[in-house]
């Protein structure tokens, strides 16, 4: 917070902080180890257990601590502790690499905006396309329609002048 950033508790083991205008995601936890153990008769008569299943995982809780960065689509960056280097002493390793997590960060949603501003782009040059197509299909739809009732018009014209000088009664 002394450099100006945001800090957020989400829960006990999960916080937000703000920093360089983007908000990174963190926790922390004590790293567990897996071990696999053969399963027992006893332990199938507790819990259910295929008949191809030989072992089972135990966790076993190691004493390290662990921070870990949160990132896009459930990816993660983890700090670990070790028996000789305590995660304190890797406190500007972990600064470090949220700031340069933070950047990446940045530049993905910089360059996610700048596409969907070209795809934006892309639809308004298709709507506007689209209205040219459409308005110039109207005027050559009046167009022809204007032609055809020239051209009746001509032939009405054309009728009525021959027959008056034929001299057909029913017109005049």
């Amino acid at each position: 917070e002394r450099r100006g950033w945001k800090l957020t508790a989400e829960s006990h083991e999960k916080f937000t902080v703000k920093m360089v205008g983007q908000t990174m995601t963190f926790g922390s936890g004590e790293v567990i180890k897996q071990k696999r153990v053969p399963i027992t008769a006893e332990d199938r008569g507790k819990h259910y257990y295929s008949s191809h299943e030989t072992d089972r995982l135990e966790h076993q809780p190691t004493g390290l601590l662990r921070l870990r960065l949160y990132k896009y689509y459930g990816s993660y960056r983890d700090w670990i502790e070790t028996a000789d280097r305590p995660l304190e002493s890797r406190l500007n390793d972990v600064i470090v690499g949220m700031l340069q997590e933070a950047a990446r960060h940045r530049s993905r949603e910089e360059k996610w905006a700048e596409q969907r501003r070209q795809y934006e782009l892309q639809e308004q040059m298709q709507r506007e396309a689209e209205e040219r197509v459409r308005r110039e299909k109207q005027q050559i739809d009046k167009l022809i329609a204007d032609a055809n009732r020239w051209e009746t018009a001509n032939r009405i014209r054309s009728y009525v002048q021959h027959a008056r000088e034929v001299g057909c009664a029913a017109i005049s």
